[in-house]
């Protein structure tokens, strides 16, 4: 440690000592009356799920610093955090966290509606207007063609069916006779 260092160090634990106050103040980025470290290490954690199986009731303990939850039966402790009783009406726990008592409660979940669609009133509804004469009757030639179509589909898929069935029950090498219609 060099002199100048030295000094330094010396003059900070004199001015803590003489004046009774530390040199640093308090930090803007702490709430105020917030306790400091203690009561952020206790804010860390949340009430993420809890499970009853037969008499044991285990709870699941989220660290918002650590980005990890686990599975904690109450009386139990791992990791520092001790569960100590559970309120399964109220979803909520008290646990010990490094000496600290803290009450969490389960997050409320946040279910919002669908808002029906928006009716654009420029956009006209087609059913609703009008046909004219020639309009009608090329849509009465697009349906009569539609299912012209759709029936000379189904006549040959049964065709085909029929030739298929017709040549597994045909031996080997013979000509089956043509289907008749």
């Amino acid at each position: 440690m060099t002199l100048q260092k030295a000094i330094v160090f010396v003059g900070m634990l004199a001015g803590t000592a003489c004046f009774g106050q530390p040199l640093v103040g308090p930090s803007p980025f702490v709430p105020p009356n917030s306790g400091g470290v203690t009561q952020a290490v206790a804010g860390a954690y949340e009430l993420a799920g809890s499970t009853v199986e037969g008499g044991n009731v285990s709870v699941c303990i989220f660290d918002r610093q650590k980005k990890h939850s686990q599975w904690i039966s109450v009386g139990e402790e791992a990791d520092g955090v001790r569960v100590v009783q559970f309120d399964n009406a109220n979803d909520t726990v008290i646990v010990n966290v490094d000496g600290i008592r803290k009450e969490l409660t389960m997050r409320k979940s946040k279910v919002t509606s669908l808002q029906p669609p928006m009716i654009n009133p420029l956009q006209r509804d087609v059913s609703s207007t009008p046909m004219t004469v020639a309009q009608r009757e090329a849509n009465e030639a697009r349906t009569m063609v539609n299912g012209v179509m759709s029936s000379a589909a189904q006549q040959r898929r049964a065709y085909e069916d029929a030739r298929v069935r017709q040549g597994a029950s045909t031996p080997q090498g013979a000509v089956a006779p043509a289907p008749s219609n």
